[in-house]
């Protein structure tokens, strides 16, 4: 049948749960509509359900369980807990805080990695391997050699490890400190040991170490002594700069 003119169908869907079996009355309450100031209330309380139970027959006596009342709106989890959710983020960022400043004190309290320092004592642990006497005279040329390179590396910017040899030499024609021919004398050597397979013997080994040794002894006292110069010169800039402004 075609609706009336004016007419408004309206659906309103309920969920109910059954706590009993037979016959069970909604328990909705009346439905008041109102219409141009004209007021109508729809009964709904002589509505019921039929329930029955789909348990196996020898189940179907038992008695259900009374009715629960409906759960009442409880706070959420953060709402509950956010003192001591704080309390815990702040517990954490104290203990982060905490090792983070005893890694600092211990970095500082770290000795300061020094250069030449570190390559004394690869030479020294080069030494009580005794490659020599162990029929490896040509290890040990090539492994001091290496000692020298990152000495260098580390000291003067211009000798990246990258370089070769050469490169190396051409990067430090500028640098005063550096005993040059000697440098260029022991990586030759060096170069020849590694790449050639150039066979030598013992006391040619030895001298070759002991030059590489030089050129690190020879080039720290170089660029100490520049940064003693360095230093003067500063500290004289400094004095002027003072007798100026007095």
């Amino acid at each position: 049948m075609a609706a009336s003119p004016g007419e408004i169908d309206q659906v309103a869907t309920y969920r109910l749960s059954a706590w009993d079996v037979g016959s069970l009355p909604l328990g909705l309450g009346d439905v008041t509509v109102r219409v141009n100031g004209v007021e109508r209330r729809v009964p709904l309380a002589g509505y019921r359900v039929m329930v029955r139970s789909v348990l196996p027959a020898d189940t179907t006596l038992r008695k259900p369980k009374p009715q629960r009342p409906p759960l009442p709106d409880a706070p959420s989890v953060l709402v509950q807990w956010w003192p001591w959710i704080l309390a815990a983020i702040a517990l954490i960022a104290l203990i982060a805080w905490l090792i983070a400043r005893w890694l600092q004190r211990r970095r500082a309290r770290r000795p300061q990695d020094d250069p030449y320092s570190r390559a004394l004592g690869e030479f020294e642990r080069l030494e009580r391997l005794d490659l020599v006497a162990r029929g490896e005279p040509g290890r040990l040329v090539a492994l001091a050699a290496d000692v020298v390179r990152d000495y260098l590396t580390a000291r003067l910017p211009e000798a990246a490890a990258s370089l070769t040899s050469s490169e190396v030499l051409r990067a430090l024609a500028a640098r005063e400190e550096v005993p040059h021919e000697r440098l260029a004398t022991m990586l030759e050597f060096a170069d020849l040991v590694k790449f050639a397979a150039l066979r030598i013997g013992p006391d040619a080994a030895r001298q070759a170490f002991g030059e590489a040794r030089g050129v690190v002894d020879e080039t720290e006292r170089g660029v100490k002594a520049r940064e003693a110069r360095e230093a003067a010169e500063a500290e004289e800039r400094n004095r002027r700069a003072r007798d100026e402004a007095a």
